[in-house]
């Protein structure tokens, strides 16, 4: 099977992938005192079963740099599986004066968390963050390599290291909280590449899947309005913020050159928002520190995938086009007729 090229834009401008998110001077402001309150947000926890649990820590680590920070992640021998749920939880520390950073967290070089960071007062903060990584189970039955990005600066001026310890907890299955039914396969692109502001990637779509979901994270940072993106006027409104299709954006997944899925980003106010940035400090916009993911599922006949690709694979082998071959599902299909014309380029 050939691999597909997909490639993925963003209308207007922006970036798709980790840069630092530059906003009002980080300066702890005396008139608040030198501490305040850890941050809060109206983002629910994520709910849990009332099953046995195992807890992995999978990084410690202090960033101070723009180095990506290692750690690994096994299956707890205790809680084996199947799983019923499986949480992501992240506990972040700082103090001093900084920015608010954006960080990556991937498993098997798949990113699983996108979040970004709150500013701190002199004497430091404390939050928390958890998202539900069920979707990933298939990655977590083996070890796997953890790495994560938080690119921060620090100096004299900038004092604020952060500090990060994350952890995956694993809840079993029983008879009233039932096994996940999660993808067969999980995989990044392969010989990712920049083309100007768009992402491509090959990904070899596997001929006995039943189901495909891609998944791209889209950041609007990097410093200047693009960071405000749902602020910017088109240039004749003669805005501080101009941008050629104003407020709109747009992500756009093709797969050899055709449209094959698009997303409409969802506007998050860092803890450095615009405007007073100390009203976002204590009480951070929802999904400042989760941002979700932007994703579409897809039939067989068609399917996308920018950061990632969970497949669903047949249990029983489907058939051929043409001759037996294995794809990512480890089953081999049957044979069966020649088509009587080429099939489109995502068709297997």
């Amino acid at each position: 099977m050939n691999p597909h090229l997909l490639r993925v834009g963003l209308i207007s401008t922006g970036l798709l992938s980790a840069a630092l998110a530059f906003a009002a001077p980080a300066h702890a402001a005396d008139e608040f005192g030198s501490d305040w309150d850890d941050p809060r947000t109206a983002d629910p926890t994520v709910a849990r079963p009332d099953t046995r649990s195992c807890t992995v820590e999978i990084l410690d680590t202090a960033f101070a740099d723009f180095d990506w920070h290692p750690g690994a992640i096994a299956p707890p021998a205790a809680c084996p599986g199947p799983w019923s749920k499986v949480v992501l939880e992240m506990d972040g520390q700082v103090k001093g004066v900084q920015y608010d950073r954006l960080g990556y967290l991937q498993i098997a070089g798949m990113t699983v968390l996108s979040t970004s960071t709150p500013e701190p007062s002199r004497d430091g903060i404390g939050w928390h963050v958890e998202k539900d990584i069920s979707a990933y189970a298939s990655l977590l039955k083996s070890p796997q390599a953890v790495r994560m990005y938080l690119g921060n600066v620090v100096n004299q001026t900038y004092t604020g290291v952060i500090y990060v310890q994350a952890r995956v907890v694993f809840y079993t299955a029983d008879r009233r909280h039932r096994a996940l039914d999660s993808a067969d396969v999980v995989a990044p692109l392969a010989n990712e590449r920049r083309d100007g502001a768009d992402l491509i990637g090959d990904y070899t779509l596997p001929a006995n899947a039943t189901r495909w979901l891609g998944e791209v994270y889209a950041t609007g940072s990097g410093g200047g309005c693009e960071e405000f993106w749902y602020f910017t006027a088109p240039p004749e409104a003669n805005y501080s913020c101009p941008a050629q299709h104003g407020a709109y954006r747009e992500v756009q997944v093709l797969i050899d050159g055709r449209v094959a899925g698009i997303a409409m980003p969802y506007p998050h106010i860092y803890t450095g928002g615009w405007s007073n940035p100390f009203l976002w400090y204590v009480i951070p916009a929802p999904r400042a520190s989760t941002s979700n993911r932007s994703a579409t599922t897809s039939r067989p006949s068609s399917a996308w995938s920018t950061t990632a690709a969970r497949t669903k694979c047949a249990s029983a082998s489907p058939t051929c086009p043409t001759a037996p071959r294995a794809g990512p599902c480890n089953r081999t299909c049957r044979p069966g007729p020649t088509p009587a014309a080429a099939p489109p380029a995502v068709v297997c």
